[in-house]
């Protein structure tokens, strides 16, 4: 009889508790890139999920990329590139008087 144990990690242990601990570190060993679903994307945006899709639609939101069968995740670099953009948008136009957009 083959001793579990001796072949499988602890089921007590969780995963994914490094990643969660080091993620920018891991995420710079594996190219650099760091996946983000849907509801970190909410949360760091303040966008509703039909304004994501919306926004992806005309062009104006970083795409997703499939993860594999129906789920698909968002490059943190891009979400941090339109945001940090959205921001400059929003400064620039209360600095010349224009309501942002």
């Amino acid at each position: 009889m083959i001793n579990s144990n001796s072949y499988y990690k602890d089921s007590t242990q969780p995963v994914n508790s490094s990643f969660d601990n080091n993620s920018q570190t891991i995420a710079n060993s594996l190219g650099g890139y760091r996946m983000l679903r849907l509801s970190t994307i909410q949360a760091h945006t303040g966008l509703s999920r039909s304004t994501i899709y919306l926004h992806i639609f005309e062009g104006r939101f970083p795409k997703p990329v499939s993860l594999g069968g129906r789920a698909v995740g968002w490059i943190e670099a891009e979400v941090n590139d339109w945001l940090n953009r959205q921001i400059e948008a929003s400064r620039k136009a209360v600095c010349e008087g224009r309501a942002p957009r």
